[in-house]
């Protein structure tokens, strides 16, 4: 249902509404939630430190853009 749907990680990248996307442990995140939840950390950990970086005026800009382009047609 999710790729007839294009909610695929991969789709939601091509669409540029995710970032990233984060690996599952083997068999999925509820076999391993702790390994999940790892993974999780460190993306998001990765992703604050490269938002701290930018100046406020142009993270705010870079967002509008970015949600600006939401639903537009290639």
């Amino acid at each position: 249902a999710a790729e007839e749907l294009k909610l695929t990680a991969k789709d939601l990248l091509n669409l540029r509404l995710i970032d990233e996307e984060i690996q599952e442990p083997l068999g999925g995140a509820h076999r391993d939630p702790e390994k999940a939840a790892q993974a999780i950390k460190k993306v998001i950990k990765k992703a604050l430190k490269e938002l701290k970086a930018i100046p406020r005026e142009e993270l705010l800009k870079l967002r509008y853009e970015k949600f600006r382009k939401i639903g537009a047609v290639a």
